[in-house]
């Protein structure tokens, strides 16, 4: 059995020069100011969730003591 091998291919390497400059990026104070605008906002989400949910458990407990009331004293 004869075992034919293919030419190895040539690969030539080449240092490609990268440069960091991004036109159209924000400036670091900016982006400074939007991240902490972020933590504002997240901060005024987070409060209005749990607004939200202390209304909800407010309402669930007139809802159930409404209906308390009404079993226990129908004829009011």
């Amino acid at each position: 059995m004869l075992l034919i091998q293919a030419p190895k291919k040539k690969v030539k390497k080449t240092n490609v020069p990268v440069a960091e400059l991004v036109y159209g990026a924000m400036a670091p104070v900016d982006v400074q100011k939007a991240v902490e605008k972020e933590y504002e906002m997240a901060l005024q989400d987070r409060v209005m969730e749990e607004t939200k949910d202390k209304k909800n458990a407010v309402e669930a407990y007139v809802y159930d003591m409404r209906n308390k009331v009404g079993l226990l004293l129908p004829e009011f």
